[in-house]
């Protein structure tokens, strides 16, 4: 009986893992999709519109090979997949490919905030500098050219 309920424990665990991080990568899209138009400044977090689309690609990516890596796992122990379950799977690998991999990149950077710089207009620069002198045009050597240099 209290090796049941610990295993009770542990899947409902899981199943509240699951919940958070689908709910915190559903969240976090459609922050991103606003993203998209144009930077976001949301505190102290910069997004680009480049960070936002490889954001939402990499959980489309997610989503579309979760179920892939399913069927081939479920063919290796012959088991069978139940109909209701291909909607976890889909949102499971989209949250695991687009908020995982975000907090991977994160860990390794040191999980530390980089500060956005915004770029300098082009008025701020200096004017650029007077042409530099041409040099003499290029004229082929004749034959006698060397007698005369001597």
């Amino acid at each position: 009986m209290g090796a049941l309920f610990i295993l009770v424990i542990i899947a409902a665990t899981r199943i509240f893992i699951y919940a958070i991080a689908v709910f915190v990568s559903l969240g976090l899209t459609l922050i991103y999709l606003v993203a998209l138009s144009g930077p976001l400044r949301l505190g102290k977090w910069y997004i680009t519109p480049a960070e936002a689309k490889s954001f939402i690609l990499r959980g489309v990516i997610g989503a579309a090979t979760a179920p892939l890596l399913a069927v081939f796992v479920a063919s290796i122990f012959g088991e069978r997949i139940p109909s209701g379950a291909w909607i976890y799977i889909i949102l499971g690998g989209y949250a695991l490919a687009s908020v995982g991999f975000d907090m991977l990149v994160q860990e390794e950077g040191g999980g530390q905030a980089v500060e956005y710089i915004p770029r300098q207009e082009d008025a701020a620069l200096p004017p650029p500098a007077s042409r530099p002198p041409q040099p003499p045009p290029f004229r082929f050597a004749s034959w006698d050219d060397e007698e005369n240099g001597r």
